[in-house]
This record gives C-alpha cells, sequence and structure tokens, in this order.
C-alpha cells in the first residue's frame, strides 16, 4: 500500500520549501553537515563510512543534548532503566520505536496540512 508502511505506520511529509515543519530533522542535517562532512576529507567509501560511524556513536551516546536537559543519551535513557525495572516493567527499546510513533498519528501537522499527498514513497 503506497504510503503506509509494513508495520502499519503512514508516512508524513513536508511541502516542499516548508524545511520547518521538520525542524528537529534540519537541525540535525545541519548538524551533520557541519561537523561531520565539512570536517573530513574521505579517501573512499570505507574510509567515510569508519568516519561517520565514530561521528554517530559520539553523537549518540557521549555528547549531551540540549532536548536532553543538556545530557548524554546514555544519562537520559538511565532514568527511566532503573524505575521501569523496579516496577517489572518493559523499558522501551528500539525495536519499540515503531509502536510509539504509531501513536502520533498526526505527525506534527497542522490539521490543514494532514491531507497532503505522500511524495511517492513507497
Amino acid at each position: 500500500m503506497r504510503g503506509v508502511s509494513k508495520e502499519g505506520l503512514k508516512w508524513c511529509t513536508i511541502q516542499p520549501g516548508k524545511p520547518t515543519q521538520n525542524g528537529n530533522n534540519e537541525s540535525f542535517n545541519g548538524r551533520f553537515r557541519d561537523e561531520c562532512l565539512n570536517a573530513h576529507w574521505f579517501q573512499n567509501v570505507q574510509d567515510a563510512r569508519r568516519k561517520i560511524g565514530a561521528w554517530k556513536e559520539d553523537y549518540n551516546q557521549f555528547r549531551p543534548h540540549s532536548a536532553l536537559g543538556y545530557r548524554t543519551p546514555a544519562e537520559f535513557a538511565a532514568q527511566f532503566e532503573a524505575p521501569a525495572k523496579a516496577a517489572g516493567g518493559q523499558v522501551p527499546t528500539p525495536d519499540s520505536t515503531p509502536a510509539v510513533l504509531a501513536s502520533a498519528s498526526n505527525c506534527g501537522l497542522p490539521e490543514a496540512d494532514r491531507s497532503l499527498p505522500n511524495a511517492g514513497i513507497s
């Protein structure tokens, strides 16, 4: 089915020329370009994979993020793991992300923009 993933999630696209409808992604793309792509020369594909992988690991594991109260992702996740384990609950994992995303049916778009056609993503 066009515009729906195998997990049953709807694809939400932004209007062309409206990057502010996806500010988080645009912010990340700019940071990745400035701090990684523009900062390195890549000799070949393997070199690019190695350098980008190192940047990705630093960004996802060790670097404080303002959106997380200037804590690292590991510190932020730890605040949820201990209470969930103590209560016998399930700790969210990367595999549980689609279920969480499925509950965000409006994709952050204003009501008038929800009927936008998808960009041919299948």
